[in-house]
């Protein structure tokens, strides 16, 4: 077993794949296990060393063709995808990122000895894109000719989680939309002749919201079923901030805080809808963020392969919520927040063939995206 590599939460050491020769096989015949097979749920039963030695097929089929007959020995995030799996070479369960996955604590606890049940999301990439899986792991203590092993069943709580999020986010941008047209039709009611048209601008800056907001939602549904549509075409970059700066000024967590722009005038080939929408989301976030009088900065520049977009806002992150970040329904801003940064990423990465990136500096909290030129590299 080599223990020798370095280890940011669980121990490193793992055993070699010699070592677990024939070992699901004779799991698989333990009477005990053996009505797992038929369960319409993931389970999977891993190791002292946190090794998957037996899987049913439920968690076989959820994972990418070329393991599901190589699964025995990988630790649960490298058989799933997960993108932290990778930053260690000691794998799952070994960087900064891994203390706040639910399923390493989970699955910790019951090699321990102690039932555990949490929930875990997983921000997972297959090659052709990242995307979300969010699962509740339950943890039991598991014993097999002396060892202590981790009997685990994932359940897939992504669909139920998905669809209360993004019910109560419409709803709430919804309901604010709504209440600014009230107030303008509340005036239009008051019979104040001529004076009313002083207010058709507001109405129509109201309306308007509600359009975008709408197109947001149906978006974020379509990218989530895997049937968005992208136009990609030339824009003028600098036109497309100046428009979505000047839509977001007008929110209400704006109001107290500046947005400055700046960057040369360049060109950019893109979806200029989802572009909006992800810029929109990291603006909104570090305005979020900001007290009132302080300022959020929109820069861009061009790179040898591509552009650079830089959101900014005053402060730092805390370790332990930026090693959070682009997991869906994570958020310190309560309850079935953090869609906004897991969405931008998704737009970013998977149909704009762009990075989104945590990219911080002294003093500064700040998220880049890189747009490559077509044919170019993503950074």
């Amino acid at each position: 077993m080599n223990t020798s590599l370095p280890t940011h939460f669980a121990p490193a050491g793992r055993l070699p794949s010699e070592c677990l020769a024939g070992l699901p096989e004779r799991l698989a015949q333990l009477e005990r296990l053996q009505w797992l097979e038929r369960l319409p749920v993931m389970v999977f039963l891993a190791n002292s060393c946190r090794q998957i030695v037996y899987c049913n097929p439920v968690f076989a089929g959820a994972l990418a063709p070329e393991l599901r007959e190589h699964f025995v020995g990988l630790r649960p995030g490298e058989a799933l995808g997960c993108v932290y799996a990778r930053k260690m070479e000691a794998g799952c369960g070994c960087s900064e990122y891994c203390r706040h996955c639910g399923a390493a604590q989970a699955i910790l606890k019951s090699l321990q000895g102690e039932e555990d049940c949490r929930e875990c999301h997983i921000l997972a990439s297959n090659g052709r894109g990242v995307y979300a899986l969010d699962l509740q792991i339950i943890s039991r203590p598991f014993e097999n000719d002396g060892e202590a092993m981790s009997l685990n069943i994932a359940l897939d709580v992504s669909h139920e989680r998905r669809l209360f999020g993004l019910k109560r986010t419409f709803l709430h941008s919804m309901i604010n939309a709504a209440g600014g047209l009230d107030t303008m039709f509340a005036l239009l009611d008051a019979d104040q002749g001529e004076e009313l048209l002083q207010h058709v601008p507001l109405l129509r800056k109201s309306t308007l919201s509600m359009l975008q907001e709408l197109l947001y939602q149906y978006d974020v549904m379509a990218a989530e079923a895997g049937r968005l549509s992208v136009q990609m075409a030339s824009y003028d970059l600098t036109a497309l901030i100046v428009g979505a700066v000047r839509h977001i000024s007008g929110l209400s967590v704006a109001q107290g805080r500046d947005i400055r722009t700046c960057g040369p005038v360049c060109g950019v080939r893109t979806d200029s809808r989802l572009l909006r929408h992800a810029l929109g989301n990291l603006v909104v976030n570090a305005l979020e963020a900001c007290p009132a009088g302080e300022r959020v900065c929109i820069l861009w520049k061009r790179e040898d392969e591509g552009v650079r977009i830089d959101v900014e806002n005053p402060g730092t992150v805390p370790e332990e919520v930026a090693a959070q970040f682009f997991k869906r329904y994570v958020s310190t801003k309560g309850e079935d927040r953090g869609l906004g940064l897991h969405t931008a990423k998704v737009f970013v990465e998977n149909h704009l063939g762009g990075r989104l990136t945590y990219a911080p500096r002294p003093g500064l909290t700040r998220f880049s995206v890189f747009l490559p030129e077509p044919g170019g590299a993503k950074r």
